[in-house]
């Protein structure tokens, strides 16, 4: 319970200092990459992380409550939103760092411990209090929306930057980041 508690004010946190450090407005190039990333989200695109990260922590603290001690869904999910934050805070390090293949260790993190809690918390189904769909199915949603999308953003970077592996080898950029955007969907 503790650690489902404290990883969303550390993610939070790690955000607020990765912020303070890196322009993540920067433009595509900044990489130093031979070609363009159409889909690199920046400017406003970046605006919905205060709102990930304060709903994040308002489940954090929501699942303190003693009523949600036993409850099968949060013994389940507590391993899972420590590991989703966690995740993150490790792909704010390689991204600040440019490691990409340390950002994809974190990306696989999210997504796997996201994939689990939208199992576990039934996200497609209708909540049956204000309460559940506010303070645990709004964060974890959010947040699985984002990586959906940051997912195969990251995972090109790294086949840009890391393997040489681009659109423009055997496609055009246009159809390389339609095809990103069809896999988000996908996973979404």
């Amino acid at each position: 319970r503790l650690l489902a508690f404290l990883a969303p004010l550390m993610q939070f946190s790690a955000a607020f200092i990765a912020s303070a450090v890196e322009d993540f407005n920067r433009a595509n190039d900044s990489a130093g990459l031979v070609v363009p990333i159409l889909l690199i989200p920046g400017g406003l695109a970046f605006a919905i992380w205060p709102v990930i990260f304060i709903s994040y922590c308002m489940l954090g603290f929501y699942q303190l409550k003693k009523k949600y001690l036993h409850d099968p869904r949060f013994v389940t999910g507590r391993p899972y939103i420590f590991f989703s934050c966690l995740g993150n805070v490790i792909w704010f390090y390689g991204d600040v760092q440019y490691i990409l293949w340390v950002c994809t260790i974190g990306f696989l993190m999210m997504l796997y411990s996201l994939l689990k809690l939208n199992n576990t918390f039934h996200l497609g189904q209708k909540s049956s209090s204000i309460q559940e769909r506010w303070f645990i199915k709004f964060p974890i949603s959010l947040f699985f929306g984002w990586i959906t999308v940051a997912f195969p953003i990251g995972i090109t970077l790294l086949l840009v930057s890391d393997f040489g592996i681009s659109g423009r080898a055997f496609l055009t950029p246009e159809i390389w980041s339609t095809i990103i955007l069809t896999i988000s969907i996908s996973i979404f």
